[in-house]
């Protein structure tokens, strides 16, 4: 891997902080300021980050509706391409975003990933099939979960800090 040999693929399952400055105290329990799904600053290696040898490109992102029921599934499409000088593998990451929920919610949380090899100059569309109860959240008063009706932002990247493309969906 050092020396080019072979192409590194792997990706971080946690975030690398700046300092422990960026955190909050022991004794806060809260979420705020925690884990990549409400980090508002920046880390200095981002949960889902990775090192390639090559680029990619992320395209052409597509929704075959932007409706899903609370208990429906969405099938989410974008292409990617290795624009690099070499072959290489992209975890090609999926997250999803409230933007109308009745109660606070994280900035963005992981809702699926896949890995897909590229030669040079090679492209391939990414189908994900994502289902609405990637959405849930834990309500207190239901003493259930709750997949809230309502907007929500799909956001694609090679990480939690480097979204490539979004684009908005409701739930009814």
């Amino acid at each position: 891997m050092l020396f080019g040999n072979v192409n590194p693929a792997g990706r971080l399952p946690v975030t690398f902080y700046r300092s422990t400055q960026d955190l909050p105290e022991f004794s806060n329990y809260s979420m705020e300021n925690r884990t990549y799904r409400y980090f508002k600053g920046d880390a200095l290696f981002a949960f889902g980050y990775g090192l390639s040898y090559t680029q990619f490109e992320y395209s052409q992102l597509k929704t075959f509706t932007r409706n899903v029921a609370t208990d429906g599934r969405l099938s989410v499409t974008i292409n990617v391409k290795n624009t690099g000088p070499r072959a290489g593998e992209e975890v090609v990451q999926l997250y999803v975003r409230h933007l109308s929920s009745p109660v606070p919610q994280p900035l963005h949380s992981l809702a699926g990933f896949k890995r897909v090899a590229l030669k040079i100059g090679e492209s391939k569309d990414v189908e994900f099939d994502l289902p609405a109860t990637a959405l849930r959240y834990w309500s207190e008063s239901k003493d259930d979960y709750v997949v809230p009706t309502g907007q929500f932002e799909i956001q694609v990247g090679a990480s939690s800090a480097d979204i490539r493309l979004k684009t908005t969906c409701v739930v009814n």
